[in-house]
């Protein structure tokens, strides 16, 4: 539940609980609190602050309760008949504040209960009128604290943006400038602004015409334009409350993810819509518990591919300055072995060294240990020298293997993007989950489902779901002469057009398949995409190989636009169907 959502939350809690008065606080199993509420009819205000965290309605108190932590007494003993006069949220922080007053079973005055939602434990605290800190769930951070018992509230993080503050182009461009270099235009949305969810902030980068993978700093004059009308209106509707959630399920019934509305990645889902924000959680929360397994949903894969990404890249840039420092492992030698060629003109104490170098150019300075004697300063020299020529092997070795792993991600994370059904987001979960590393000797687990399959003038072409599904269509499924393709140089989908016999295949259904192969990769939001093809006989993998990576030979290309009306007419979905073959 991001801040965003906590803000609805709040607004539809406000409108049916102020004033209400606070009844016997119950614990469930797992130690969720369930708040009795009454303000001319009874609510239930279930409090969760275990990941994921959530505060909202709901219908009943459901099963029988716990026995009560020392902690809930706590709240039962100051909190049960007070009213609850108001409810706030700081900025767009993960936290709610029920603010009660009046005369309650054991005190009068004032209370507040915060709950937190921003860690991944969660917490919820006890304050008295004036922020004294009188219980926790968990203990609070020293650094949380003004002094020994006051409360203080997490400050706005000072990089962080509250959307609503944004009132031009300008402001939106100067924002999303402050992301990082690599980051897509979806992660910037997420990253720059408070509140919003990894779904949502795909959604706020992704009007018709921009595709939410590409940076911000790709985008010309027109896109910007279109993004800034596309954020105007999105955030419009969310400020005004003029938002219709709901439920994403696939074909099999179960819950995919939520949304304020249905989101583009959920137009292949069946939606349900709910009246209020609170109704939606408590059917989601009931259809998929938090303690049972997860129907994977594309904001945690994205989450965790992102984060393995930032490891590698960090580590590619550790092995790269190694290695810049180990690769004059050569002059090192030549230095030890002008000490030596010099012994004669060399004393203990000296601190450098002048020679001429015979092969000419001027002279050499050697930097010399004065505590080491010449021939001791000459060793050290030729020690660094081979510390070096072994390390170099070493450390190519691990950067070839980073690119690789990097390649295999991005990848991936490619397929995330393009995935249509719980049962694709299934197999990248289950990819991410039982990765195999790349000197592993096991055969991969069969993919989930099959590949995508378009017709097009009589030819059947498929498409790759996912890395792993990738290998099986292009190395098992594929016939010698079929007619594989892919996005040359970035991120995608192998596409194979099945050929019949030594038939020569048209260029029309050529040029279909290579839109295809554009479509299911990075470049899917550009013109002009170029497409390796080559007959499948000629895609080869070693064994070392991450999955979806292959060796080709033989091939050619051509330039494919995914753009083009005439194509983007052909995948509506009216069109050709997406499905596995029988």
């Amino acid at each position: 539940m991001d801040g965003l959502t906590l803000s609805i939350v709040a607004s539809e809690l406000k409108r049916c609980l102020i004033p209400s008065r606070m009844g016997k606080i119950l614990e469930r199993e797992g130690g969720d609190l369930l708040v009795p509420l009454w303000a001319g009819e009874e609510y239930w205000l279930l409090i969760s602050p275990r990941s994921p965290g959530r505060v909202h309605l709901v219908h009943g108190k459901g099963g029988p309760a716990a026995a009560p932590s020392s902690f809930t007494m706590l709240l039962r003993k100051h909190l049960e008949g007070l009213a609850v006069m108001d409810i706030t949220q700081p900025h767009l922080e993960r936290i709610l504040m029920f603010h009660l007053e009046g005369k309650g079973r054991s005190s009068g005055g004032a209370a507040k209960l915060v709950v937190e939602l921003h860690t991944r434990e969660g917490n919820v605290l006890l304050l008295s009128g004036d922020d004294r800190i009188r219980g926790s769930l968990h203990r609070l951070p020293e650094k949380r604290r003004l002094d020994a018992s006051m409360y203080g509230p997490p400050e706005k993080p000072p990089h962080k943006i509250i959307p609503g503050d944004i009132t031009s182009l300008s402001e939106l461009q100067a924002a999303l400038a402050g992301s990082h270099e690599r980051d897509s235009l979806a992660k910037a949305f997420e990253r720059v602004f408070m509140g919003i969810t990894p779904a949502l902030a795909r959604e706020m980068a992704s009007p018709e015409g921009i595709e939410g993978a590409v940076p911000p700093a790709s985008l010309g004059e027109r896109e910007w334009n279109l993004l800034y009308q596309h954020w105007q209106s999105l955030w419009q509707r969310i400020a005004e409350r003029q938002i219709a959630p709901g439920i994403a399920f696939d074909s099999g019934g179960k819950a995919a993810g939520w949304g304020l509305w249905q989101y583009r990645e959920f137009l292949a889902f069946t939606f349900k819509g709910f009246a209020t924000i609170n109704d939606l959680f408590h059917e989601y929360y009931q259809a998929s518990p938090p303690d049972a397994p997860q129907v994977p949903f594309k904001a945690s894969l994205s989450q965790v591919i992102e984060s393995r990404l930032k490891k590698l890249r960090k580590r590619g840039l550790v092995l790269a300055e190694d290695r810049s420092r180990h690769e004059g492992a050569e002059s090192l030698r030549e230095k030890g072995e002008l000490i030596l060629l010099n012994i004669q003109a060399v004393k203990k104490g000296d601190m450098v060294l002048a020679a001429e170098n015979p092969a000419g150019g001027g002279p050499v300075i050697v930097d010399l240990d004065c505590r080491l004697s010449p021939s001791e300063n000459a060793g050290a020299y030729f020690e660094k020298y081979k510390k070096g020529k072994r390390a170099l092997p070493r450390i190519d070795g691990r950067l070839r293997e980073t690119e690789e792993e990097l390649e295999y991600l991005e990848n991936l994370k490619e397929a995330l993007s393009m995935a249509e059904s719980t049962e694709d987001l299934a197999g990248i979960e289950r990819e991410l989950r039982g990765e195999a590393p790349p000197h592993r000797a096991e055969s991969p687990p069969q993919p989930s489902g099959g590949p995508r399959r378009f017709v097009y003038r009589d030819h059947e072409i498929l498409v790759g779901r996912n890395p792993r599904q990738n290998d099986e269509l292009s190395l098992k499924m594929a016939k010698a002469t079929d007619i594989w393709l892919h996005a040359r140089g970035m991120p995608g989908a192998h596409v194979v057009i099945r050929c019949r016999g030594g038939e020569r295949l048209d260029d029309d259904v050529l040029l279909r398949g290579a839109a295809l192969a554009a479509w299911f990769s990075r470049g899917k939001g550009s013109s002009k995409v170029p497409v390796s093809y080559t007959q499948a006989k000629n895609v080869r993998k070693t064994r070392h190989m991450h999955p979806g990576m292959v060796t080709i030979s033989g091939e050619r290309t051509l330039m494919a636009n995914p753009r083009d009306e005439a194509f983007l007419e052909w995948m509506e979905p009216s069109g050709p169907q997406s499905r596995s073959p029988h």
